[in-house]
């Protein structure tokens, strides 16, 4: 009981050391993560990617890619998809990460992933960035 109550204090006091603008994202992450999950069943992933990239401003030329920021989004959608009920399936996170990317104008892919190879079908997805993985194992490629 001790130890459930100390990880939930030192959750918020990592939450309140936190720059405005991501405590903002970090809330606004609760819905959204949830959303993009109800999309994915009612519209299926393709018209919801084309939903979401209706909503998005073209990228300003010439910028290249601030993968350090990138890194901290994925970390951030990491940190609360662990913290939902049910823990949403990497497909989930790997769109809800994505569109924030391209909200702010870096460039950004989802990578899918199948691997049939040792056992049971699986499938995964992640995100890159300027030829980073965000979200994953920097080698998740070539395991799936």
């Amino acid at each position: 009981m001790i130890d459930a109550v100390a990880r939930r204090a030192s959750a918020w006091h990592r939450f309140w050391a936190l720059p405005g603008a991501d405590r903002r994202l970090v809330l606004r992450l609760f819905l959204l993560l949830p959303a993009v999950a109800a999309g994915i069943r009612i519209l299926g992933v393709r018209r919801l990617c084309s939903f979401l990239s209706g909503r998005l401003s073209a990228p300003s030329p010439g910028a290249g890619p601030d993968v350090a920021r990138a890194r901290e989004l994925g970390r951030l959608v990491g940190a609360v998809a662990g913290r939902i009920p049910g823990r949403p399936a990497c497909l989930t996170c790997s769109i809800t990460l994505w569109y924030l990317l391209q909200r702010r104008g870096l460039p950004a892919e989802v990578r899918l992933g199948v691997r049939t190879a040792e056992g049971p079908f699986q499938a995964h997805a992640w995100v890159e960035c300027g030829g980073e993985v965000l979200n994953d194992e920097q080698d998740v490629g070539k395991l799936f």
